[in-house]
């Protein structure tokens, strides 16, 4: 493969991961615009002509390392490891991710 041949690929992914983070941004807004919708008249589920969300609650229950004592985290934590691809602009610094998650 040629280096022009790679730069087209390279840009082609980058410049589609642009793409998705703005499709997230306005995603989320038409979400809280729903969940506003369904707050507004105290529903679970809300409907129309060709769609219907449904609202759920989950919980998920997360532990730290730092909260176990080390023996426990080591015998009953799991390792996992999987591959990522980080595609940027020569130049440009890597973006850390947010730890706080809601």
């Amino acid at each position: 493969m040629q280096s022009d041949d790679i730069d087209k690929l390279l840009f082609k992914y980058y410049s589609i991961k642009e793409k998705m983070k703005d499709y997230e941004e306005y995603l989320k807004k038409v979400k809280e615009k729903i969940e506003d919708i369904m707050e507004y008249y105290d529903v679970e589920n809300l409907k129309s002509d060709n769609f219907e969300v449904t609202q759920k609650k989950m919980t998920t229950r997360r532990i730290c390392k730092s909260d176990l004592p080390r023996d426990i985290y080591e015998e009953y934590s799991r390792e996992i490891t999987f591959k990522t691809l980080q595609v940027m602009k020569r130049g440009e610094k890597p973006k850390r991710r947010s730890r706080s998650r809601s």
